[in-house]
């Protein structure tokens, strides 16, 4: 969860911006994508991590 950025400077979303640049850097990552609505929508991501055995 990141938020969306209502309270940043200029009404920037910094820190959503920043976990998506770090999010496509990392090699535990598969896949990643807006949350629904219900569960936090704009605010938040949901992750799909590698797990030992797919290396």
């Amino acid at each position: 969860m990141h938020g969306k950025g209502y309270g940043s400077a200029q009404g920037t979303a910094v820190l959503k911006e920043q976990v998506l640049a770090w999010l496509k850097n990392m090699d535990a990552v598969l896949a990643f994508a807006p949350a629904p609505e219900n569960m936090g929508g704009a605010g938040a991501q949901i992750v799909l991590l590698k797990t030992p055995e797919s290396d």
